[in-house]
């Protein structure tokens, strides 16, 4: 069973790929159409906007639960590096490092 820091970590990561997933679609719902965000120069992103959000709503999804009991970890960190391996360069933050800092805050209060 995880800890509570743990927990309310794995929260606050949540809650910053959130906000990073209004950044990476923001651009398609400016504009002259919605509709501009399918051309084909766009795929790569859109594809990467979908992966993203696929592996963070497994975390909103177990953060539902009590003590986030079925939350797999290793597959969850497993899709963050893969995610980071194929989109490198759209990749703002690494969530592994952002997840151990916020720990360490944690347990320096």
């Amino acid at each position: 069973m995880m800890d509570q820091r743990e927990i309310n970590t794995y929260k606050f990561i949540a809650n910053r790929a959130l906000y990073e997933l209004r950044l990476f679609t923001a651009p398609y719902l400016q504009g002259p159409s919605f509709f501009a965000g399918f051309l084909p120069r766009s795929r790569r992103r859109i594809k990467f906007i979908a992966r993203f959000a696929y592996v963070f709503h497994n975390l909103a999804l177990a953060q539902e639960r009590q003590y986030m009991a079925d939350f797999d970890e290793s597959v969850f960190w497993n899709d963050i590096a893969s995610l980071k391996k194929d989109f490198s360069d759209l990749m703002i933050t690494d969530y592994h490092e952002l997840f151990q800092q916020y720990l360490s805050e944690i347990d320096d209060e």
